[in-house]
C-alpha cells in the first residue's frame, strides 16, 4: 500500500479498476477525468472535497492498495498510504477507503 507523488504523465494510460471500498463500488478508470475526485463525482460516489487544488486536505483518502500519481505537488501534507483525490490519478489499479 502506498501513494506516490508524481506528475500527470506518471498516471496510467490504460483502463484500470478503481474500487471505492466504503461506497461498495468498483469502476473502470479510462483516463477521461482530470482527477479521482472528478471520476468519483461523475459516477455518483460521495466523497469529501474542498479546494479542489491540493491545498486543504478535505479529500485525503487512504489507499488500501495500488498507487496514485499527483498531477501537482499538493500544498497539503499527504501522509504515506494516502492520496488527495482532487489532484490524484491512478498509477495502477486502486482500492481506496472511500
Amino acid at each position: 500500500m502506498h501513494a506516490a507523488s508524481g506528475n500527470a504523465a506518471a498516471g496510467i494510460a490504460t483502463a484500470v479498476e478503481v474500487q471505492f471500498r466504503r461506497a461498495g463500488r468498483t469502476l473502470v478508470w479510462d483516463g477521461r477525468d482530470s482527477s479521482l475526485l472528478d471520476f468519483a463525482e461523475r459516477h455518483g460516489v460521495a466523497v469529501q472535497s474542498g479546494c479542489r487544488s491540493g491545498s486543504c486536505g478535505s479529500c485525503e483518502t487512504a489507499v488500501a492498495s495500488g498507487t496514485v500519481s499527483h498531477a501537482v505537488k499538493p500544498d497539503h501534507h499527504v501522509p504515506p498510504g494516502h492520496c488527495l483525490l482532487c489532484v490524484g490519478t491512478p498509477g495502477s489499479a486502486l482500492v481506496l477507503d472511500a
